[in-house]
C-alpha cells in the first residue's frame, strides 16, 4: 500500500494502519520515540541511492538562466551557513516539523555521514543511476529514462560555482 511520503508513512505506521515503511531521516528518530523499531536502512538495500535532487524543465531553464543560478547560489550558500553553523541550523531544521533539535542534529549527522548533500552539489551518477532503474521497475517505464545522464547538465553548477570563486 502506497501511503505517500514519510509523514503520512509515520502517521499510519503509528496508528497500526501497516505494519512497516519507509520513512526518511529524521523521522526515524521520532518513530524510535514513538516505540516504533528501525529494522533496517534503505541505503543497505540500496547502496547508492539519489537521496534528492534539483530539477528544472529544460525550456524554463533556457530563458530563465539567472534565475537558475541565483537559486543554485542560495542552495549552496544554505549549504555552506550549515556547516558553519551545525547546531543553529538543527534548532532551525527542526521548526517545521516540530522534532526536537537533537533529532534534528541526529539527521543532520545522518545526512553527512552518508554524503545525502555533497559540498558543491556534485551529482551521484551512480545513485542517479540507482533511482532510475527504481522508477523504471515501479512503472514499468521504457525509453529515455534509461539513460539518466542524458538529464544531467552541470552547466549551471559549474557557472554558479565560478561566481561564488568556488572553483
Amino acid at each position: 500500500m502506497n501511503v505517500g511520503g514519510s509523514v503520512p508513512a509515520l502517521i499510519v505506521l503509528s496508528t497500526g494502519k501497516v505494519a512497516a515503511g519507509i520513512l526518511s531521516v529524521p523521522l526515524t528518530f521520532r518513530a524510535q520515540e514513538m516505540g516504533l523499531h528501525w529494522i533496517g536502512k534503505v541505503s543497505d538495500v540500496f547502496p547508492n541511492y539519489l537521496l534528492s535532487s534539483f530539477s528544472v524543465r529544460h525550456q524554463w531553464q533556457a530563458t530563465h538562466r539567472q534565475d537558475v543560478v541565483r537559486f543554485l547560489k542560495a542552495i549552496l550558500q544554505a549549504r555552506k551557513w550549515l556547516a558553519e553553523n551545525w547546531e543553529m541550523g538543527a534548532e532551525f531544521l527542526a521548526l517545521e516539523p516540530k522534532l526536537n533539535p537533537e533529532i534534528a542534529r541526529r539527521g543532520l549527522d545522518y545526512y553527512v555521514e552518508n554524503r545525502a548533500w555533497e559540498a558543491n552539489l556534485d551529482v551521484d551518477l551512480q545513485g542517479l543511476k540507482s533511482f532510475v532503474e527504481i522508477y523504471v521497475e515501479q512503472t514499468d517505464m521504457r525509453g529515455p529514462l534509461s539513460n539518466p545522464e542524458k538529464y544531467v547538465g552541470l552547466s549551471f553548477l559549474q557557472m554558479t560555482l565560478r561566481e561564488l570563486g568556488w572553483r
